[in-house]
């Protein structure tokens, strides 16, 4: 399993520009008290992500799966125009 300590220790600087994360509330976060944000979007853009895709709200699998390779496979096509 990934923690938010291991996602911040990766480097995506060049391997991996577009980070998904397919999983129920996968995109919030809690504020330290010291107002920095904690979760693993935080900790994905400073390991060198370009963005991170993720949910707010929980999410069925096979759903999130569809949603995901959809979501690419209009981005591969739109670049290829």
């Amino acid at each position: 399993m990934l923690t938010v300590s291991d996602a911040s220790d990766l480097d995506f600087s060049r391997t991996c520009p577009r980070t998904t994360l397919i999983a129920c509330d996968s995109s919030t976060q809690h504020v330290a008290s010291g107002y920095e944000p904690l979760g693993f979007i935080p900790a994905l853009l400073f390991a060198g992500a370009t963005y991170v895709l993720g949910t707010l709200w929980p999410v069925e699998s096979r759903t999130a799966r569809a949603f995901t390779e959809g979501f690419y496979r209009h981005c591969e096509d739109q670049a290829e125009r």
